[in-house]
């Protein structure tokens, strides 16, 4: 991949409008990177176990709860209910960190909302409807994340795409996006502007290699 570090690593901040999806300001979110003492799966381990893309989805936030679950543990279906009630219910009682398989993995309905976790386990989210989801993404190229934290992944949206993402980013100007990969929020950063560009940026912390590899994941879709 000699060819594309030479021609895709040159930072694009300012062409992208990067800073709209920067970790700061309205909602920082989960951090995408596995903690080396947990064990825990990378980004780039579920992404590559999410495949077709449609498993990486865009859904706004709703809500979000910390701390110690509270109440009885909600049922499956409760966790994808359009009512508010139950939502709210369900965001007090889900309770995170469980070692078993989420049964949602790559079984939510992506037209309701569902309430679910961050991968690390620490924020539960009650999200909308997917607004878009892998299959919108036209190609992937190699970034420099903003701030000097490792590289990242650039994003040009299909022309369909791109009018989803525009009017995404347009409603929720002020409010966190979660990006999803089976049903697990990876992040959950701030929308600080409209981005009409049809353009964006996954960034994550990611090393070089790993970076490349999400490209390459994202690409073959």
């Amino acid at each position: 991949m000699p060819e594309r570090r030479a021609g895709q690593r040159i930072s694009r901040l300012a062409v992208l409008g990067i800073a709209v999806l920067g970790l700061a300001g309205c909602g920082s979110g989960p951090r995408p990177e596995a903690s080396p003492s947990t064990g825990a799966p990378t980004f780039l381990d579920l992404v590559r176990a999410s495949s077709p893309a449609k498993q990486l989805r865009f859904r706004p936030v709703l809500g979000t709860a910390e701390g110690v679950s509270t109440g009885t543990p909600p049922r499956e279906r409760d966790r994808q209910s359009t009512d508010p009630a139950v939502q709210q219910r369900t965001l007090r009682s889900f309770a995170c960190g469980s070692t078993r398989p989420d049964p949602l993995t790559g079984e939510d309905d992506a037209d309701l909302p569902l309430v679910t976790c961050a991968r690390s386990g620490g924020v539960r989210y009650l999200l909308g409807p997917a607004v878009l989801d892998g299959s919108a993404i036209k190609s992937a190229g190699l970034g420099e994340a903003q701030g000097n934290t490792g590289f990242a992944v650039d994003v040009t949206f299909t022309p369909d795409g791109s009018a989803k993402w525009a009017e995404l980013t347009a409603k929720n100007v002020g409010k966190t996006i979660a990006i999803v990969v089976g049903a697990e929020v990876i992040i959950a950063p701030c929308i600080q502007q409209a981005m009409p560009g049809g353009r964006a940026q996954i960034s994550g912390w990611f090393s070089l290699s790993e970076a490349e590899d999400i490209v390459d994941w994202l690409d073959a879709q």
